[in-house]
């Protein structure tokens, strides 16, 4: 028969390699994944307060300590975390710091008060949840709700392979909650994990133990009495279906007890996550004394995701120094995670993280800490913190940044092009998958571009005007620039794809439009060659422009791109006609084949206001000055804390993603002019 304990299950469950070293001789590898939440005496704890606590109210004898806790019960107090307080502080803290203090530094002392205090809290609302129906009981009764401490289980099972293991071990505390019909199983702590099923793996051991020897399934505390959050809780729910897949570490562990001489080569299981390999002092002499961990990553690092676009060579470095930077500093803020890996991209790096929401981490109190992440990682601005599938995402900007042109992007993405003539690329992941819009599409026939100056807008939507006119022939896209600033589409009147000038219709004098009247002008012709159109589509009994185009003679699609919405907006001789206009585009245009791109570095709601946001399906936010703009433009904040320079966010008909623009180059300008 193989025999292990609890202590050592759970160290090969953190690393097999681990409980190897520690069953030689070297006690420390203990530690290893370990961090001290302070200076909490852990051990002095267990033994000289918990033990003696729980001894005294287990007895069926009377003792001082017991017959104080029934005298304060029998009339409550208005704050029994106090009462209790003051009863553990006379009866087990106040002598072991007589016997100990001196020997002691003064955070300790501090650590283990406050330590005490918490757990007086916990033991006030576990008896403040139980029903006393005679007061003349109350000495019997707390005899049946505290089990004897540390009380030495021992339980057998049969492995799959046929051997024979038996698992012993000691819990904490026990205690049973009479009002619930539960028995409670509760473990103190004074060092935290990594990684947050280190604490579930300890308590479902101990679970499987009392189910097994009593054939009753607790459910499980942990306390944690150096942490602002102590309590992590488990239902019996969860510890049972934690106890069902106990065989596979009891295999794992049996393995490793019988390995008698270290000069004998065999390989063992890697840890159960390779971020621990950093930190373990065994790390150079692991892969020679049990083989290899794992033929991609030898040493046990944390798993880097390239984006698919070449990278410098001490990328990986870099990634895994912000990792390393990021787990710690919330480590230290008592937001414990697990890392998950990272992703480059063109000019992000992305540190994915798990939350160990079992200790009290949620998505919302790390995204509370980013202005602590900016310090730590010495950062310009706040990074941006988002929920992803399966992890959180936190995003720093690259120390050396790959450019991304447009035919670069547009290449990266040609396999995931939507058939339409009117697709485009609205930039590359963080991953490296290429975005496209179709605004033939019912759900992005038009779009809301906003960011501040310098944000890359103006680029972004340059980007849009060249990829469109490199890929589409002037018989199948026409363009409406509308450029009131005078300086983003200057270089491109030369455009094919540009509506001529009509003078005799009233239309605007130039192919760039950049007066304001000439813009009005511009819009209510759109609006009726749009409305003919419909006529059209009657006449031949067709519902739009897809299908009219297949009976010949095709319409080519009208996109309208306002590159300052804003100034248009001032006009208050314009203003309101302008909006009725672009609403008329927005809601009808699709099937017509117009399609409107306005943006704004102003995005308030006085520019873009409710109804002009409706009609506008897809929404780019570039860097905005304030959470409230990327509120307006995304329905969210984050906008706030992109990096300039094409970073942008997607959302609106699309989940929220971050995306890096391209900035076109001469040759692809060129390519678009020469368009035929």
């Amino acid at each position: 028969m193989i025999k292990a304990n609890v202590t050592e299950c759970h160290l090969c469950r953190r690393c097999p390699r681990l409980l190897a070293y520690y069953l030689t001789g070297k006690r420390a590898a203990w530690t290893v994944g370990l961090k001290s939440g302070g200076h909490f005496p852990g051990v002095d704890f267990h033994n000289q307060i918990a033990k003696p606590f729980y001894a005294a109210m287990a007895s069926p004898k009377s003792n001082p300590l017991k017959s104080d806790l029934i005298t304060l019960l029998s009339k409550p107090p208005e704050d029994p975390a106090s009462g209790i307080h003051g009863l553990l502080q006379e009866h087990v803290l106040g002598p072991y710091l007589k016997r100990k203090a001196h020997k002691m530094t003064y955070e300790a002392v501090l650590s283990l008060g406050r330590g005490v205090e918490l757990w007086a809290g916990r033991i006030a609302d576990f008896l403040s949840g139980q029903t006393v129906d005679d007061p003349t009981r109350l000495g019997e009764l707390i005899a049946q709700m505290f089990c004897d401490p540390e009380r030495p289980m021992t339980a057998a099972t049969r492995l799959p392979d046929g051997r024979e293991f038996q698992l012993s071990g000691k819990f904490d505390s026990l205690m049973v909650d009479q009002s619930r019909h539960e028995v409670v199983l509760i473990e103190f702590k004074g060092l935290k994990p990594y990684f947050h099923d280190e604490e579930l793996v300890q308590i479902g051991l101990y679970g499987w133990l009392i189910r097994q020897t009593t054939g009753i399934q607790p459910r499980g505390v942990v306390l944690y009495l150096d942490e602002d959050e102590p309590e992590v809780a488990y239902s019996a729910d969860e510890l049972e279906r934690m106890s069902a897949g106990l065989e596979h570490l009891f295999m794992i562990t049996a393995d490793v007890k019988e390995r008698k001489d270290l000069k004998t080569k065999t390989t063992l299981h890697p840890p159960s996550h390779q971020f621990l390999c950093r930190d373990c002092f065994l790390n150079k002499d692991c892969d020679g004394d049990w083989g290899r961990r794992r033929e991609s990553e030898p040493d046990g690092t944390v798993p880097v995701e390239p984006s698919q676009c070449g990278e410098p060579e001490d990328i990986d470095k870099e990634a895994r120094e912000l990792m390393e930077k990021v787990v710690n500093v919330l480590d230290v803020l008592k937001l414990p995670v697990e890392p998950q890996g990272v992703i480059i991209g063109p000019r992000l790096i992305r540190i994915k993280i798990r939350p160990a929401i079992e200790r009290g981490t949620t998505v919302k109190k790390i995204m509370n800490r980013a202005a602590d992440l900016q310090v730590a990682l010495s950062l310009d601005a706040p990074p941006l913190i988002q929920a992803h599938a399966g992890y959180i995402g936190l995003d720093a900007p690259r120390r050396t940044v790959t450019p991304l042109t447009l035919d670069e992007l547009m290449k990266q993405g040609a396999d995931s092009r939507p058939d339409s003539v009117v697709a485009f690329p609205l930039g590359m992941a963080v991953d490296g998958s290429v975005l496209w819009a179709d605004p033939a599409e019912p759900t992005m026939t038009s779009i809301l571009v906003a960011g501040t100056s310098g944000s890359g807008k103006s680029i972004f939507l340059r980007a849009i005007v060249i990829a469109l006119a490199m890929e589409a022939g002037p018989d199948q896209v026409r363009f409406t620039l509308i450029d009131p600033k005078r300086v983003t589409f200057t270089d491109l009147t030369e455009l094919p794809h540009l509506r001529k000038p009509d003078s005799e219709s009233g239309g605007p004098n130039t192919p760039i439009i950049m007066d304001l009247e000439e813009a009005f002008s511009a819009l209510e012709i759109l609006v009726d060659e749009m409305e003919d159109r419909y006529r059209q589509f009657t006449a031949h009994r067709v519902p739009d422009i897809e299908r009219y185009n297949r009976l010949g003679d095709p319409m080519p699609h009208q996109i309208v791109v306002i590159d300052e919405y804003a100034d248009l907006m001032t006009d208050k001789t314009y203003k309101a006609q302008t909006e009725t206009c672009i609403q008329r585009l927005c809601q009808k245009g699709r099937a017509a084949g117009f399609h409107i791109i306005l943006s704004t570095q102003r995005p308030d709601a006085k520019v873009v206001t409710p109804l002009i946001k409706a009609n506008l399906q897809l929404k780019a936010a570039l860097k905005v000055t304030t959470a409230a703009n990327s509120n307006i433009i995304i329905d969210e904040p984050g906008a706030e804390r992109l990096i300039g320079k094409g970073d942008l966010l997607i959302g609106g008909a699309l989940p929220i993603t971050r995306l890096q623009g391209a900035l076109p180059t001469r040759t692809e300008i060129e390519k678009a002019l020469n368009r035929s």
